[in-house]
């Protein structure tokens, strides 16, 4: 993803629950999707631009590929080194291009506070 939100998330404290064992008790899927939208003529756009839809599709591949939850270091280095130029090891096509998945969920966004109101 290339919204700096979610980069910041997956890059500073996705990895915490690999390293202190909390993935043991916890059933983790990540989905490449964001706020993008499908078009009628079946392409999607992402909020951040065709460099985010680009690693959306490498972050399935990845899953496709690596469906254990190891592929959380792909995701975590993809996210942390991005600059613009595609990794030369992500250039693996061999899969169906676009939505599958996603297309069939529509979550309502939910945010949390990361710093709770002590006042309560």
């Amino acid at each position: 993803t290339l919204c700096p939100f979610s980069a910041k998330f997956i890059a500073e404290q996705l990895p915490r629950i690999f390293d202190n064992g909390l993935i043991d008790i916890v059933t983790l899927q990540l989905v490449p999707w964001g706020n993008a939208i499908i078009r009628p003529n079946k392409t999607f756009e992402c909020q951040h631009g065709t460099d985010e839809c680009k690693l959306n599709i490498i972050h399935a591949c990845a899953i496709a590929f690596w469906p254990s939850v190891d592929y959380d270091n792909f995701i975590h280095y993809v996210c942390k080194g991005y600059k613009g130029t595609l990794p030369s090891a992500c250039n693996y096509q061999d899969i169906e291009n676009g939505p599958n998945e996603a297309d069939h969920i529509h979550p309502r966004p939910v945010f949390y506070s990361l710093h709770p109101d002590k006042s309560a």
